[in-house]
């Protein structure tokens, strides 16, 4: 009987307060995570590097991807897969040449959300 008392008590003082969407405030708020990888790439190759989305924020903002080769490097392709982690995350695959006789990198970015 006491909790029942309580209950009560606790949900008039909420009602006196401007009601329940009031106290609770939103239900869920959108999670971001930024993520980034490099890749060091030999003379002359070609090289696959991986954007793989957290399992908490697990869809790309395509919007957001960027990629920044240092000299020589090209980016030949990209390929992105949105079906096949167990997670359900994205997972954005990268394909890099290098064209010079030095190595070189890429560096990708992107933002993902849930």
């Amino acid at each position: 009987m006491k909790i029942r008392h309580s209950l009560r008590a606790v949900a008039a003082a909420t009602a006196l307060a401007g009601g329940l969407l009031a106290v609770t405030g939103p239900a869920f708020a959108a999670t971001t995570a930024k993520i980034a990888n490099y890749a060091s790439i030999a003379p002359g190759a070609t090289t696959s590097m991986l954007l793989v989305c957290p399992s908490y924020a697990p869809t790309m903002l395509l919007g957001t991807v960027a990629f920044t080769p240092k000299a020589g490097v090209t980016v030949t392709g990209t390929s992105l897969d949105t079906s096949s982690d167990p997670f359900h995350r994205h997972i954005l695959t990268i394909t890099a040449q290098n064209g010079s006789a030095v190595w070189s990198g890429l560096t990708a970015l992107a933002t993902c959300t849930s």
